[in-house]
Parts: structure tokens; sequence; C-alpha cells
């Protein structure tokens, strides 16, 4: 732990070789506990730093990197000495750091170390993975003054909307947040979700609820466990031009405080379509971010949930700006994250979030969302957000399978093949996104987080089974025989000419048959498929609050949804795998 590695060695260990290491230095040392966060700190600042192309505009990063994961691992020590829940701490404390380098280290730092104890798994190579922390720094730029000028456009776009809907804009926001309630109430109770609210029940806050539950929580708490639930599964939605996943973060902080502000249920649906639009927004500020590696809902998301909140509450423009900067503060997550529970964390702390920027905490810097996009943003973010179109709700799509949005259209492609011929071809050609690649190019899965991200295992399912549903993405799913003959079948292509969701395929069977299938897009489903997608998840017992969740604006009360929620009766996990069973 005194010498680091040279730069020639550092980039060769992608494996996870030198996280472990970090791990179980802290596990093992005989030092004493400043010295081996010390020790750890300054390890992971100096392997950040060796990635920069520009140092001073890394160095923010490399700073928070080393105090967020020093803080986590302090935390955990002062519990544990367990080498895994150690090299899970630092995964998931890697999630937390923000590009513009301004994390509150402390608060980030329990999360991770309480999740982590819980059994939350993280990736071993948060450091020098493809999307690890050292290597997200390549791409940053040296940046530049920051001003107010981006938060109050966001502001501007997000009070039209809130003031101004019309009916297919209603429309929009209605099956939005059906979804995203319906797929937050269908996992509250999986075993992870069970286990984080026993690690978070204790923190102070002013209370809520969370679904499916009697008892009070803090309102952040429940905000965070309804996010990290309703993205569980990857089946929420996304706004294709922006790749952000809007809708379970805002639906999740406003159900979360539901009880502190009785708010009207039209005033819910009003402040989510305006959140939608604020999280979008920022989305399209920073179009570089999902290229570099950093998780585009776990920056935009806080922002748009604090957006949400604050409008609920009452918040004028001037009040609505400082919560905008006070949640871009916050805003984190990488793309290593993906296919472990530190992604529905992501989107979890995106909810949380945006309660802590609009209710608990004083906003003490200005210009937060400025300095991210200085960071990782365009050259010129002022035209990027005038040319996206408004409301954003209306482009926001709802996922039809529960995976990454970047292999549906290769599921899309599956299914139109199944129906030519049902018997497995003897070879694929898929023919993708480099950036599809990047997200999802794990030909061989060994979990069902894993098999999320995916774009083999998604087209694979999609040809055994004719459907993408929660099911075909379990553990015991990406075991499968089936599945695995068919995913060993398809040679997988990063393709320039592809665009960012389009599939190619070209399907060859022993008898000489050929068939040759391309979808641009994924396909969009109508409001009757969404709401019969939530009748799938839910379940016969849970008709009347998956009624009233989508048709939100129709309560008197947003938290007339907890007096719904037959939650005697909910759809229970099974404790091995995280499948769903039906009761």
């Amino acid at each position: 732990m005194n010498t680091r590695p040279d730069r020639e060695t550092v980039s060769r260990q992608r494996d996870g070789v030198v996280e472990d290491s970090l791990a179980a230095y802290a596990a093992t040392s005989t030092g004493s506990l400043p010295e081996i966060i010390a020790a750890v700190s300054e390890r992971v600042r100096g392997a950040v730093l060796d990635h920069a192309e520009h140092p001073s505009a890394a160095a923010p990063i490399a700073s928070a990197a080393s105090s967020v994961l020093g803080r986590a691992l302090e935390r955990s020590m002062a519990c544990t000495r367990d080498e895994r829940t150690l090299s899970r701490t630092l995964g998931l404390a890697a999630s937390f750091v923000s590009p513009a380098g301004r994390t509150d280290a402390g608060d980030a730092g329990s999360i991770a170390a309480r999740l982590a104890r819980s059994g939350w798994d993280a990736p071993r190579t948060w450091l020098h993975g493809a999307n690890g922390l050292a290597r997200l720094v390549a791409g940053t730029q040296e940046s530049s003054s920051p001003s107010d000028a981006v938060s109050d456009a966001v502001a501007s776009r997000a009070l039209a909307v809130y003031r101004d809907a019309d009916g297919q804009t209603l429309d929009a926001g209605r099956i939005g947040f059906g979804n995203a309630v319906a797929l937050m109430r269908a996992r509250i109770d999986e075993t992870r979700l069970v286990a984080a609210v026993g690690a978070l029940e204790d923190m102070p806050g002013r209370r809520g609820r969370i679904l499916g539950r009697r008892e009070p929580i803090a309102a952040h708490v429940a905000a965070f466990l309804h996010g990290a639930a309703g993205h569980l599964d990857d089946f929420d939605d996304t706004h294709t031009a922006t790749v952000v996943h809007p809708g379970v973060p805002v639906a999740a902080a406003l159900t979360a405080v539901a009880d502190v502000l009785r708010i009207s249920g039209r005033t819910a649906l009003a402040a989510f379509i305006a959140g939608v639009e604020a999280a979008v927004s920022v989305g399209a500020l920073i179009p570089r971010a999902l290229t570099l590696g950093w998780h585009m809902t776990g920056l935009s998301g806080p922002v748009g949930a604090a957006v949400a909140v604050a409008l609920a509450g009452g918040a004028d423009r001037k009040q609505l700006v400082r919560v905008i900067d006070a949640a871009a503060e916050r805003a984190a997550g990488i793309t290593e994250a993906l296919g472990t529970m530190a992604k529905p964390m992501h989107v979890g702390n995106a909810a949380r979030s945006g309660v802590l920027a609009a209710f608990h905490q004083p906003v003490t810097a200005d210009g937060g969302l400025s300095a991210l996009v200085a960071v990782i943003g365009d050259e010129d973010p002022s035209r990027r957000l005038q040319a996206m179109p408004s409301p954003a709700v209306l482009d926001n799509v709802v996922k039809t399978a529960a995976c990454g949005v970047l292999g549906h259209s290769s599921i899309d492609a599956a299914i139109a093949l199944r129906a030519v011929r049902k018997d497995p071809p003897l070879a694929v050609e898929l023919h993708v996104s480099d950036l599809a690649v990047g997200a999802m190019g794990n030909s061989d899965p060994r979990t069902g987080l894993e098999s999320k991200f995916s774009v083999p295992h998604a087209f694979a399912v999609a040809y055994c089974f004719g459907d993408a549903d929660p099911l075909r993405f379990t553990d015991s799913a990406a075991v499968d025989p089936r599945v695995r003959e068919v995913r060993g079948r398809i040679r997988l292509h990063a393709d320039d000419a592809c665009a960012r969701y389009e599939a190619r395929v070209r399907a060859e069977w022993p008898d000489g048959h050929v068939a040759r299938i391309t979808v641009d897009a994924p396909s969009a489903p109508t409001a009757q498929e969404v709401r019969a997608k939530a009748s799938r998840l839910l379940g016969t017992d849970f008709l009347p609050f998956a009624r009233a969740a989508f048709e939100i604006d129709a309560l008197g009360s947003l938290a007339e949804l907890f007096e719904l929620d037959g939650s005697d009766a909910c759809p229970r996990t099974s404790r091995e795998g995280g499948e769903t069973s039906q009761h």
C-alpha cells in the first residue's frame, strides 16, 4: 500500500485485482483505522489522476472519490473487517462520486456502508473497469465559470409544463406515473429491498411512508427505497433522445412525501410532468455523459425529483433554481455498475436527493448544475436544450422489456424471427451500435441482474419464449440451458452504421434458410398495454391500487394511494435470486 503501480501496470489491471487488493488491505492491515483510510483514499485519488487528460479538471473528481470512499470505508470498518463487505462498500461508494466533485462525502459514505452491510453488491471493477472511476476522467474537460443560466432555463421549462399542460400531456403523465408506481409496489418486498429497509430505517428526517408498509420512515429514505424498487427490473421508461429514465425517480420522490405535503392528486400529476421535464432537460445539457461512462438517470434524476417535490410544495421560481442547483450537486452514478445492485441504487439516490434538496438541507453553493454541465456538458448546452421538444413526457416511452433499453430492438427482432420459425437457428449475426455493445455486450451473464445488460441474452429469451418480462431476467433464466444454447450461437457486432437503438439481424438455420430483420428503434406500447403490464406485475388483488395510480389526478390526496394498497395480499418475492411469484 505504500507504492502505487505505474501507469502501464494500472492500465492492464481491469479485472478487479487492484480493487480487491484495496479491500484485502483494509481487512487485514494491522495499522490504525486512520492510517488505513488515508492509504486507501490516497491510492484511489492517485489512480484517478493518473488517467486524467486535464488534471486540473479531474482534481475535484479525484478528491471527491478519495473522500467518499474513505468515509464509506470508515463507516463499514467501524462494524466489520469482513473483506467481502468492505469490497462491496467501496464498489457502492464509487457510484456516489459526482462528476463535478461536489458530493456530500459523509452522507454518501453512510448510505454505501449501510447497504453493503445489508448485502447489496457492486462492481468489483469500480476503479479500473472500462467505465470505472479511473477511466471516466479521461473525458473530463476544463470547467468554465459556473452561472445560473442553465438552472434558470431548466426551471423555466419545468414551470411552463407545470402551469399549462394540455390533455395529451396529462394523459402521458398519467401513464408514466402509473407505470412507475406499479413497478415500485411490485418490487418493494424483494429480498434486497427488505434488507435495505432494515439498514436505513433509523435515519432521521421528516416522516413519510413506503408502499406496502404501515410504519413511518424518513421521507428521504422512503424515496430511496421506492426509486430502487421501481428500477430494480429495468422495466420502467426511457426518454429515447437522452436515454434518461425519468419516471421512477420523480414518482418515487412524490409518493415518499405524500404525507408530508398533503398534496392533491391533481397537483401530484402536474408536479410529475414538470419533474420529467426537468430530468430530461438535464439529460439534454450533458449528452456526452453516457458515452463517457456516467449513468444518465443518476445524473439527471436528482434534479427531476427535486423539481417535482419543490413545485408540489409551492416553490416559486427563485426557490426552484436554488433547489435545482442543490440537487445537481448530488448527481452521481457510473455505468460500470450495470448488472449489480449499484444501478438501482443510482435511481434510489436520485429520488432521495430530490427530497433532500427540496426539504432537508440548505443550499450551500450556487451553480451546482452549471458546474456539472461545465465538466461533462456540450460546447453549446443552451442550443441543445432549446432544440429539445417539450413537453418531454410526450417522448418518454414506457419499456416493454425488463432490461437495458439498448437491447430492446434486438428483442423486437427476435420476436419477429420467432414468427418466422421457432426452432433454434444455427447462427445469428447481430449488429448493434457501439454504445449498445459497450453497455450490454456481456455474452455469458451468470445472474439475473447481469442478464439485464446482455444483448445476446435479451435476444435469446425473446426468441425462446416470445417475451421479455421480468421472469426472463432472473438468476435461473440466466443459466437456463435452452437460453444459453441460443446465446452461444449469437455473434454480436459493434457496427458504426447502426443508430443508437438499431438492431440488424441475420439468422441461418441448419436447412440453409436465412432470414434478415432490421429494427430501427424500440416499439412504444399503447396506454392499454401499459395498464396490462401493471396488472401482470401486481395481480388481481391490486386492481383498485393500479387504477388509482393511472388516474392519480382523480384522488383528493396523493396519500390515498397508501390506503388503496392491499399490502396483506401483495406479490411476494422468492428469497432466491429475487424471482417474483404470485400468491
